[in-house]
């Protein structure tokens, strides 16, 4: 379906440059990639997903920024390896 490509083909592109060049911050790729994701909904599931499956580093917002729709807070301690296994 085109909302699993919607995810996979953001995911894939952004795992591969984490792999090759380890980013400065890893909760700045984070929000790259739910920021690349162009379907409103999906890109919400994702992210009540990592707050559901990550409580001690992902939070739920009570207000989100209308410009950029996230509905969730990331601890700057949270890695891409465990972003990953969660979306897994």
């Amino acid at each position: 379906p085109q909302s699993r490509r919607d995810f996979k083909r953001p995911y894939r592109f952004l795992n591969k440059e984490y792999k090759e060049d380890k980013p400065i911050s890893d909760v700045a790729l984070i929000w790259k990639f739910i920021n690349s994701i162009d379907n409103p909904g999906l890109s919400r599931h994702i992210q009540e997903s990592l707050a559901a499956r990550l409580p001690k580093y992902v939070y739920t917002r009570k207000e989100t920024r209308r410009s950029h729709q996230h509905n969730i807070t990331i601890s700057r301690k949270l890695s891409w390896d465990e972003f990953e296994k969660a979306l897994a």
